[in-house]
């Protein structure tokens, strides 16, 4: 029997976009499922649309709640859900009408280790149009490190997802928007999973990204802050067994998130408070010696390097076109900018190297004694 989904869409004061995302998800070619949507307290006519939309399609559970976050809203999804795997989809994105059956197949193929399958996604603005892509990285099996380093998935939309491992992790950590972290909710938790199972992609363009002024993921300074933040927490939990070169990952990251902000005009002064939570939360790595050598890296890079990172906060042009009107494996006639962040193919050794130690790979101190993190081989071009 085909397993059963249930796609979990958070929605708070989403009334501008509840409609068409609920439509795609409704259109998927993929029957058995169900939709539940949590109104997170919404003030305007979320409500009323979602339950216009259920009269239609009678798959579409209404949730409601007091307002606590879209993390406390997934998990509410999350403990209704009846499906054995969970489709999270945010209330201002879309679906191409294949995504579940893709990675429906792509999760039944793979063995019960393989916890999430994902798809890269188009950027799409408020009229729907296309305004980017992510690129296909195409990461597979043990993912850790990369997803560390390019965050691949790149968004709550883009995976299906088992739903064991999930509640066996607590769900989304509601706590992070407490902290200063919300917007990294669904990053915390795919790095967690990715500790313990392995991804699989589905390497078609199956996902609409809305971005959208004042959205918090498009606010640099606090997500890259937030993102410090969930390397912190994960560091922290996965506890003192942790492999070392996953915190000079983590160091090295914290000092690039920096770098790149101070480079961008009107991004300075975040830049600089970034720094100083680098300083802060990761010293192995950004010491007084450290902190002046990237000052120094940074003065002589001058001009030229401040080109380069203002190239990275543009934004491309509008493609003239729907997210629907384009094949799931076309790309748009220009390219994104690259991460520019650790090597790909570094991360991607330390992930083979972590894969091929067997069972719980990234805490190597506990599956076969103290591991130091020049043993991996590219560890060493982190630092």
């Amino acid at each position: 029997m085909a397993p059963f989904v249930s796609v979990v869409v958070p929605a708070y004061n989403a009334a501008a976009t509840i409609a068409e995302t609920l439509a795609s998800a409704s259109a998927q070619t993929y029957r058995h499922l169900e939709i539940l949507v949590v109104d997170d307290g919404s003030r305007d006519a979320t409500v009323e649309i979602v339950e216009a939309h259920r009269e239609r399609d009678p798959r579409v559970v209404l949730l409601r709640k007091a307002n606590g976050g879209v993390a406390s809203a997934r998990n509410l999804g999350i403990e209704r859900a009846r499906g054995a795997y969970v489709a999270p989809l945010d209330a201002d994105d879309h679906w191409h009408p294949l995504k579940t059956e893709r990675q429906v197949a792509a999760l039944e193929a793979a063995g019960q280790d393989v916890a999430v399958a994902y798809s890269p996604y188009r950027r799409i603005d408020g009229q729907g149009r296309v305004i980017g892509r992510s690129p296909v990285y195409g990461c597979e099996g043990r993912v850790l490190f990369r997803h560390m380093g390019f965050n691949f998935v790149g968004n709550g939309s883009g995976m299906l997802v088992r739903r064991d491992p999930v509640v066996a992790l607590g769900g989304y950590d509601a706590s992070l928007r407490a902290r200063g972290g919300e917007g990294c909710e669904d990053l915390l938790l795919q790095l967690k999973l990715a500790v313990d199972h392995r991804f699989v992609c589905v390497p078609d363009y199956l996902v609409g990204y809305r971005e959208l002024p004042g959205n918090m993921s498009s606010d640099d300074a606090r997500m890259s802050l937030a993102h410090l933040l969930v390397l912190d927490d994960l560091c922290d939990w996965i506890g003192p067994g942790i492999d070392p070169a996953i915190r000079l990952c983590a160091d090295r990251l914290a000092m690039d998130f920096a770098e790149r902000l101070l480079f961008r005009r009107g991004y300075r002064a975040h830049g600089r408070a970034v720094l100083l939570a680098a300083l802060r939360r990761h010293p192995r790595a950004a010491g007084a010696a450290a902190a002046g050598a990237a000052w120094e890296k940074l003065r002589l890079r001058g001009v030229r390097g401040a080109a380069k990172l203002a190239r990275l906060g543009r934004r491309p042009d509008v493609v003239d076109r729907a997210f629907l009107d384009f094949a799931i494996d076309e790309a748009p006639a220009h390219k994104d900018p690259d991460e520019g962040r650790i090597s790909l193919r570094t991360l991607e050794a330390l992930d083979h190297a972590a894969a091929a130690r067997g069972d719980d790979p990234y805490r190597p101190a506990r599956a076969g004694g103290p591991v130091e993190a020049r043993e991996t081989g590219a560890a060493a071009r982190i630092a």
